[in-house]
């Protein structure tokens, strides 16, 4: 089993579900079930990861708007589904749930995109959410 610790754990795993959720629209309740019945979440890890799925869930038409208007060359649909998700779950934690400095959020969705996107990922998830930071 998956031991999910802290955060950063967390927002990989959501990261996960996100995408799966995305890719193949499958209802991410259960999507979230089956990964906590194979992990093993921290009470912090489970209530913060259970948080974020809601706020994307209730903002998601909210954040894909932010999205665009940030990167306006790309389409919603034609990002790739790990950019555009490492990006909704960035945007759902600076707007909605204020945990952390938004620079740290910053940090740690170029770190995800680092492992989970494509070469120019990181540099593409740092411009979208730096340029949201700066004029918000």
């Amino acid at each position: 089993m998956e031991r999910v610790n802290t955060k950063s754990d967390a927002r990989a795993v959501m990261l996960q579900c996100l995408c799966e959720y995305d890719l193949v629209d499958h209802d991410i309740v259960p999507v979230m079930s089956r990964v906590f019945d194979n992990s093993v979440f921290t009470n912090e890890a489970t209530l913060f990861s259970k948080l974020i799925i809601e706020k994307i869930q209730e903002n998601k038409i909210e954040i894909d708007q932010i999205i665009s208007s940030n990167a306006p060359t790309w389409p919603i649909d034609q990002l790739p589904t790990v950019d555009r998700n490492i990006l909704r779950l960035a945007l759902t934690e600076i707007i909605w749930i204020q945990q952390a400095p938004s620079a740290v959020v910053i940090n740690e969705a170029v770190e995800l995109a680092k492992i989970f996107g494509s070469e120019g990922s990181s540099k593409f998830v740092n411009g979208v959410l730096g340029s949201y930071v700066k004029y918000n």
